[in-house]
């Protein structure tokens, strides 16, 4: 009888551990820990006030946590590379999108900051993916809100790397059809060795997620 060979063990890409955070005095959340893996997807959830907005911002290194430490790929998110930082990709309810350009300029943009200039074509074909396939030509302020979130979407796809996403709240104002679609596009990021942390209150339909309750597991919300 043979044995099955040992499956290699996912590689941790973000690691936070120990994080605190408050605001005006109120202890959002305290003694968080988290791994997020290669191929790996974690809903986080929690009521609203409850400090997922602001531990997506932590661990993306935009803010700083009261206490603990956060690290990706090895190095402390404050600290990482430019080639590691255009691997950690947050996406947030503004979605980064510059109003006064037009579509097909912002995601190009989007796309220079990081280092990674994109053909138009692919943009095309992205923008496409998403049913804005004329829009590419259009003024970002032009888009409804929807719209506007597809084209957010639209950007992380451009990747050429598979990059770990934070995620705030990226369903908002998506239709049904984009809704299916989004859902589907996770198992094909974690398929190809991306990550995925995001918060939602649209209950993924098909996406194998980890589900973390920041409240549950922090006493989130309560006070010193």
């Amino acid at each position: 009888m043979t044995s099955e060979p040992a499956r290699p063990a996912p590689t941790a890409l973000l690691q936070a551990t120990r994080l605190a955070c408050r605001r005006g005095g109120r202890r959002l959340f305290s003694g968080f820990d988290l791994t997020l893996e290669a191929g790996g997807a974690v809903w986080l959830r929690g009521p609203n006030g409850s400090g997922k907005t602001s531990l997506l911002r932590v661990l993306a290194g935009l803010a700083r946590p009261d206490d603990g430490e956060v690290h990706y790929q090895g190095a402390p998110v404050h600290a990482l590379s430019p080639v590691q930082r255009g691997r950690l990709r947050y996406l947030g309810h503004t979605n980064a999108l510059k109003s006064e350009l037009r579509v097909g300029e912002a995601l190009a943009f989007l796309s220079g900051l990081a280092g990674e200039p994109v053909p138009r074509a692919r943009a095309q074909s992205a923008l496409a993916r998403w049913g804005l396939a004329g829009k590419i030509d259009a003024l970002v302020g032009s888009l409804s809100q929807g719209q506007r979130r597809k084209a957010a979407l639209a950007r992380l796809m451009l990747d050429d790397e598979a990059c770990t996403w934070l995620l705030d709240e990226p369903q908002e104002a998506l239709d049904a059809e984009g809704l299916a679609l989004f859902d589907g596009w996770l198992i094909e990021h974690a398929a190809r060795g991306g990550a995925v942390l995001l918060t939602s209150h649209i209950p993924l339909r098909s996406a194998p997620v980890r589900v973390v309750d920041l409240a549950a597991l922090t006493g989130a919300g309560s006070r010193p």
